[in-house]
């Protein structure tokens, strides 16, 4: 139980660093990690049959204003090929099929309304372009226009262009005179 106002974090972080340390090589840590528009950011013990829905309430929920559940990123290391791959998921309803199975090492984000998501991803988008093969194209995606957050997403299992629209915080609004 933690204490009312208590960085929960900051209470677990003996636990998830000996859950890393205890680790063999070549096998990922049972840790996961939420960070974004949530009460507490930071790693957490994966524990069995843990859903996203499960790390949202350890992370003590959403932040009350502005959070956008429409597009929710999971960046997740392959433990056969050492390769980073990307989920994304809408958790506007977490108790249906979106209610993702966590995997060790996994790391969420959420964003807010206001996150400018591309600026935010950076470092992935990166390192999804660094791991491509020779002759293979980077698993990334680029969205530019009338849209809230213009740049580069990660391109993920069937990606609809609705999808990239949402990624980028959807279309602005027009005004007619």
């Amino acid at each position: 139980v933690f204490g009312l106002g208590k960085d929960r974090t900051t209470e677990i972080r003996a636990i998830t660093e000996s859950l890393k340390q205890q680790s063999k090589y070549n096998q990922l840590s049972p840790v996961v990690s939420i960070s974004g528009h949530v009460q507490y950011s930071g790693s957490y013990p994966l524990t069995p049959k843990m859903k996203l829905s499960n790390l949202i309430n350890a992370a003590a929920g959403v932040l009350p204003s502005r959070y956008d559940l429409s597009y929710v990123l999971i960046s997740r290391t392959n433990a056969k090929t050492g390769k980073l791959e990307v989920i994304t998921t809408q958790l506007d309803n977490a108790k249906s099929s979106s209610d993702i199975l966590l995997k060790p090492e996994d790391k969420v984000r959420i964003f807010s309304s206001q996150d400018n998501r591309s600026e935010s991803i950076k470092g992935i988008v990166a390192l999804l372009k660094q791991q491509r093969n020779f002759n293979q194209l980077a698993n990334v995606v680029s969205i530019s226009g009338h849209v809230e957050f213009p740049g580069t997403y990660p391109l993920t299992q069937k990606m609809k262009i609705t999808d990239l629209i949402n990624a980028a915080s959807g279309v602005l609004p027009t005004q007619y005179d």
